[in-house]
């Protein structure tokens, strides 16, 4: 060690580390931005988590008005409140692309055990029944058609815009 220089693992060193801790501000988190609360779960990180969070409130609320709490996958079961219900993909987050990622046809209620291919692996057969009869037939056939059109994600502006315009109709 050269004479003048502190080690790694002094008391000054460790004093003057903790100094220029307190000393820098934190950066508000992007939730507190949109005057939210960051939930225990994010399914995405930055803007495109915020984006997602809202979005799947939006989807599942609106489900839950619209068909009462019935699950897209015909199951037969509905979901007591819509806080119950999940935003689930017919074609599948890993294998859609972003241009179906947010696409309100393509996302839709499901209760969490039709949501998870692992319980209910038979569960997308209903779901493509559920979407044509919700949309019209041969929606299902669009959107697996769609699934691999090649989309931009969208720039941290756009997000913006889009997270803001959620928060408008919510509120």
């Amino acid at each position: 060690m050269k004479r003048g220089t502190l080690s790694r693992h002094t008391p000054l060193r460790r004093k003057a580390r903790l100094a220029i801790k307190r000393i820098t501000k934190r950066k508000p988190s992007i939730w507190a931005q949109y005057g939210l609360t960051k939930p225990k779960y994010v399914r995405y990180s930055g803007r495109k988590g915020v984006y997602w969070w809202l979005f799947s409130r939006k989807i599942r609320q609106r489900d839950y008005q619209l068909y009462g709490g019935l699950c897209v996958d015909l199951c037969g079961n509905r979901a007591s409140s819509w806080q119950e219900l999940q935003a689930g993909h017919f074609v599948p987050a890993g294998q859609c692309g972003f241009g179906l990622l947010f696409d309100e046809q393509n996302v839709n209620g499901q209760l969490p055990a039709c949501n998870n291919p692992r319980i209910s692996p038979m569960a997308p057969i209903g779901y493509s029944r559920g979407l044509d009869m919700r949309y019209g037939e041969g929606t299902a056939d669009k959107l697996m058609a769609r699934r691999h059109t090649i989309s931009k994600e969208w720039s941290q502006a756009e997000y913006d815009r889009r997270i803001r315009s959620l928060l408008d109709t919510m509120v």
